[in-house]
């Protein structure tokens, strides 16, 4: 087989500083695949890995002949740090399988951007890191990140291209994934000569400020992309990372990454007009969510069929447990009438309903497992 050899790579977690660590159990049960398993599922005409991994492997696959060299892709559910033993660990497994590798043209790495371990706060900059040193200065690494990472220099000098998503809630993994293949392809034959730029402002949002159809957040990268196209090809990628407030690491803020195809002022320029665009608007970015007391008294004033409660610093998405009882607790007592509640992580709970079967009613008790102490027992 000709064609580049490309290395594949990645850890995947959105990692909350308040959540539980992190541990190889928690990645397992998402996935961790290691040498020609890593392939084997991007390829799948139903991928159960990250979108964008998997695209990228089937965009290098329609574009020409390559060599891949796959050697670890590990995923978990928004958690907490990582161990940082494991984390050592992961990087070893990636190390070992790239000093066997041999001569590299690229590293791919599909990471989300926001680790950090339960002792240090830049894995993500470690990964990309080993990714160039195997690379080397002629090696290409190209990076797929959420656009809830939170971007440190270090991985920004370590790349040469870093693509990260562009809607939130995230529909266009796939398309990012064959953007950076398609990137890639363009590099190695010459076509570009990436130059980034990178800018981080000290404004750390809320997540719920950071949707991308409306508000401050989406009006910054609707403008990088008309940019991005007005200036004729100048411009191979433009990145605006929302950031992962919960991550509380010395990285977090919002960061806009402009790469040129090879005038850096190109790239500096538009990363300025970016981030002057953002902090013109950073008032915008506050969001005055509603007390809970308040929400449940609004909701029985109104006549209405149906209201609708987030509980916004619970949310599995983002790290939290879905074990939090308060507001079940305070619609408990307002008397509050036929209320759907969901989702609550409770296997103990699930198996006694499971045990009462369809229809049957039954005194709920929740959080009999031992959890955090913001989840204490309750009944309902």
């Amino acid at each position: 087989m000709t064609g580049p050899r490309v290395a594949i790579i990645g850890v995947w977690l959105e990692s909350n500083r308040q959540a539980p660590v992190a541990t190889e159990d928690d990645f397992r049960s998402l996935y961790w695949l290691e040498g020609v398993a890593v392939l084997e599922a991007a390829r799948d005409p139903q991928p159960f890995i990250l979108g964008e991994a998997a695209a990228f492997v089937k965009a290098m696959d329609a574009t020409g002949p390559w060599q891949p060299v796959p050697i670890l892709l590990a995923a978990c559910h928004p958690h907490g740090p990582v161990d940082g033993a494991l984390m050592d660990r992961m990087l070893a497994i990636m190390r070992a399988g790239l000093a066997q590798a041999g001569p590299l043209d690229a590293v791919y790495v599909a990471n989300h951007g926001a680790i950090i371990a339960t002792d240090r706060d830049d894995p993500d900059g470690e990964i990309i890191a080993l990714a160039r040193e195997f690379a080397g200065p002629k090696g290409k690494v190209v990076v797929t990140l959420d656009l809830h990472g939170n971007i440190s220099e270090r991985m920004v000098e370590s790349s040469d291209l870093i693509v990260g998503y562009r809607t939130n809630p995230h529909v266009d993994m796939t398309e990012r994934g064959e953007e950076a293949a398609l990137s890639l392809r363009l590099i190695l034959a010459g076509l570009a000569d990436p130059k980034p730029a990178f800018i981080r402002l000290p404004l750390t949002p809320a997540t719920v400020s950071l949707l991308t159809a409306s508000g401050p957040y989406g009006d910054m990268i609707d403008y990088g992309t008309r940019r991005r196209a007005e200036l004729a090809g100048d411009i191979l990628n433009v990145s605006i990372f929302g950031g992962f407030a919960f991550s509380d690491s010395e990285k977090n803020g919002v960061a806009i990454i402009v790469t040129a195809r090879s005038d850096v002022r190109r790239a500096q320029m538009l990363a300025r007009e970016i981030a002057e665009r953002g902090w013109a608007q950073r008032e915008k970015f506050r969001r005055s969510l509603v007390p809970l007391a308040d929400a449940v008294t609004l909701a029985r004033q109104r006549n209405r069929p149906a209201v609708i409660f987030a509980d916004t610093g619970d949310n599995p998405g983002g790290g939290g447990t879905g074990r939090t009882i308060e507001l079940l607790a305070a619609l408990q007592q307002s008397g509050a009438e036929n209320v759907l509640y969901g989702s609550f992580f409770d296997p103990p709970l699930a198996a006694a309903a499971h045990q009462a079967g369809i229809g049957a009613k039954l005194r709920a008790r929740f959080n009999t497992a031992p959890g955090l102490p913001c989840e204490p027992p309750f009944e309902a």
